[in-house]
């Protein structure tokens, strides 16, 4: 589980390390080389979390995460409902939904990609991925929500 690259309510870490003493196989990607940092946690339906990053340009991402007792691993998958970008996938009992509103497309793909790789790895981004992070956040318009 990585630290917020800001400081979170003592709640809000203390819900994270309830949800991930709960579900166990959980990892919370640091999205900080995208200028993405812990903005919100809180719980949802039963036994559900929601992660929201803030960036710095307006952008706001949200990663939901919700235990599921059994199913197959399900790829990344995107889809728009309207203006909002969702990307979802599972792994192991975890079903996770990555979504974003008025986010540049190309950027949102590269930060789903890279958040379905390190939450079926269960380990930090390496230093390509943080620098493609970094380069596509650079080329990459403000959010416009």
């Amino acid at each position: 589980l990585t630290q917020p690259t800001q400081p979170l309510p003592a709640k809000g870490l203390e819900r994270l390390a309830a949800y991930q003493r709960y579900a166990r196989n959980i990892y919370v990607p640091d999205l900080s080389a995208s200028k993405l940092r812990i903005g919100r946690i809180a719980a949802f339906g039963l036994g559900g979390i929601h992660v929201g990053y803030v960036g710095t340009r307006d952008c706001h991402v949200s990663l939901f995460i919700r235990p599921v007792n059994q199913g197959a691993r399900l790829a990344l998958n995107e889809s728009a409902i309207g203006k909002i970008r969702v990307f979802r996938w599972r792994t192991k009992r975890l079903d996770y939904a990555l979504l974003a509103v008025g986010m540049d497309p190309i950027r949102l793909r590269l930060i789903a990609e890279d958040v379905f790789q390190a939450t079926r790895l269960m380990q930090p981004f390496d230093q390509d991925t943080r620098m493609a992070l970094v380069l596509n956040r650079q080329a990459s318009q403000p959010c416009a929500a």
